[in-house]
């Protein structure tokens, strides 16, 4: 696992080219733009030029590139809102009912 402490935000620009008639990617990562726009050139399939997007990168001391992606958010139910939805069930069970369940 990498110690995220000693990353280091980097900007950093990709050549975006087309791999067949049909879908496009990635195909390098480039510390400048000038570099990247002259592989970008005839690139793509077929000779044609690639584009040049810039991303934020994250590297390490030896030189390794990281991207950090948003994955969600935790879903836990907090107390609270456990016991509210618990007393919304509550009001529409009749009493031998919460008996019963012993709730």
């Amino acid at each position: 696992m990498v110690n995220t402490k000693t990353l280091t935000e980097q900007k950093a620009y990709t050549v975006y080219a087309s791999v067949n008639e049909w879908t496009s990617q990635e195909q390098g990562i480039y510390s400048t733009y000038g570099a990247a726009n002259i592989k970008a050139s005839k690139a793509g399939w077929y000779g044609s030029d690639g584009e040049v997007r810039d991303k934020t990168v994250w590297s390490d001391s030896d030189g390794n590139l990281y991207e950090l992606k948003p994955i969600g958010k935790f879903i836990d139910v907090t107390e609270a809102e456990k016991e509210k939805m618990l007393s919304g069930i509550k009001k529409k069970l009749s009493e031998s009912e919460q008996n019963f369940l012993k709730i």
